[in-house]
């Protein structure tokens, strides 16, 4: 009985040093994650979800986009050329470590992570693919481009676009679970839908969608998971391209890009009020992601703990 109080004990101890360790390098407050041009040169940088406390994580002289939070907060993924191809590469939330998400060198972009942080999303070639966050185990998914993970991660979103099959496009959703795919907005009467992106509790998604006969014209709508309740998530459309969406943590805010007069800034817009505030002033700015420790899960993570009590059972 001693001996056993004593291994549940180190078992509880590693376990408990295990999740600190997890959490030790994620933002301890909320954290806007986008890239800038504002020093000369397309950098990613973190900011407080009013705009404050502007931190920059890279400096280097190739193009750094689309960083996006692992579930965790420990991690970002982002786009950069730096290895002279647009690729995906992943670092510590403070910017540090960076390295190359797959050994080859190719075109990939729009990267997503799953619930659990173990594999990604991203499209290559007009074509949505997952992976394990190593660049491993590389499987197709479906015709389409950004691609994003619902955060239980049971579906991916995605958009397809002609030259899609029989030339339709829309925004279409795939099912991880049954390997299946429907379309939930086909062949809409105004094309061009870019940025699909879920809301946190699963239930919406927010795009943002370009009027062709009205050119100087794109801004954000919202819809149910079903196609239902379309409706704009931003105010009436007026000569600006609003790109990008990103959901708040909690459901109830929205941000976007906000491009105009040879200008990109950050915007973010309430949904119930429409009230709205610009977030950057300098530079162009582009999105990104929004992460809020305080919405992540308080009870222990039980395959954390399975893993460790394997591992100890080896001993």
């Amino acid at each position: 009985m001693k001996n056993l109080f004593i291994l549940w004990t180190l078992v509880l101890g590693l376990f408990c040093q295990r999740v600190c360790l997890v959490y030790a390098q994620a933002p301890k407050t909320a954290k806007i994650a986008f890239s800038s041009n504002r020093n000369g040169h397309s950098d990613i940088y973190v900011m407080n979800p009013h705009g404050s406390d502007l931190v920059r994580l890279t400096d280097h002289p190739g193009g750094e986009l689309r960083p996006v939070w692992s579930p965790t907060g420990e991690h970002i993924l982002f786009r950069s050329d730096r290895d002279g191809e647009w690729d995906l590469y992943i670092m510590k939330a403070d910017g540090t470590n960076v390295q190359k998400v797959f050994e080859d060198i190719a075109s990939r972009s729009s990267p997503s992570w799953d619930s659990n942080g173990k594999r990604i999303a991203y499209s290559q070639n007009g074509t949505v693919y997952i992976a394990t966050r190593d660049g491993k185990n590389v499987e197709v998914i479906t015709k389409g481009i950004y691609p994003h993970w619902s955060p239980n991660g049971e579906w991916i979103a995605f958009v397809l676009e002609p030259p899609g099959e029989g030339g339709k496009f829309g925004i279409g959703v795939f099912d991880i679970r049954t390997r299946t795919r429907k379309m939930i907005l086909e062949n809409p009467r105004r094309p061009f839908i870019k940025a699909v992106r879920w809301s946190s509790d699963n239930s919406k998604l927010a795009f943002s969608w370009f009027n062709p006969e009205m050119f100087h014209l794109q801004t954000i709508y919202t819809m149910n998971f079903d196609g239902s309740e379309l409706q704009r998530g931003t105010k009436p459309a007026r000569s600006f391209w609003a790109d990008g969406p990103v959901w708040s943590p909690h459901g109830d805010e929205l941000l976007y890009e906000h491009s105009g007069n040879g200008e990109s800034h950050i915007f973010k817009t309430r949904l119930r009020s429409r009230n709205e505030k610009q977030l950057t002033k300098e530079g162009r700015n582009y999105l990104g992601d929004w992460f809020d420790p305080a919405t992540l899960p308080v009870q222990p993570n039980p395959e954390l703990l399975t893993t460790i009590w394997g591992r100890l059972k080896q001993k």
